[in-house]
């Protein structure tokens, strides 16, 4: 955890609802954080961290944060569900085109307590 900033945050889901999820390094630290939409969930973690962030515009009018600037860099995304004792991370972000991070996934496992159970689905 930096300065009280949970290095993961899982939705609060009944088994077999879904989620979005990214995938973030920041400050070369691996991160998960969950939510309904990719951008948002993006854009509320760049801001609970403090950093600035620079904008794409989609679909005309739609801004979404870019997913790599100084200090950060969103490296996975997709869907997440809860299945048994276990969260599993699957599909990919449309508007970023990213899948879910098996490198990262590894990382941010060695920093979580063993009860919490992440892994990515089998293609």
């Amino acid at each position: 955890m930096l300065g009280g900033i949970p290095r993961i945050t899982l939705p609060e889901n009944k088994e077999g609802q879904l989620s979005s999820f990214i995938q973030v390094y920041f400050n070369n630290e691996p991160y998960l954080r969950c939510g309904n939409l990719h951008s948002y969930t993006l854009e509320n973690f760049l801001r609970e961290v403090g950093i600035q962030f620079d904008c794409d515009t989609m679909g005309g009018s739609f801004r979404i944060p870019i997913p790599r600037g100084k200090n950060y860099n969103a490296i996975g995304m997709g869907r997440i569900r809860r299945e048994d004792e276990s969260w599993v991370l699957f599909d990919f972000s449309y508007d970023y085109g990213l899948t879910p991070n098996k490198e990262h996934l590894e990382k941010l496992l060695s920093y979580l307590p063993q009860e919490i159970k992440l892994r990515i689905e089998d293609s």
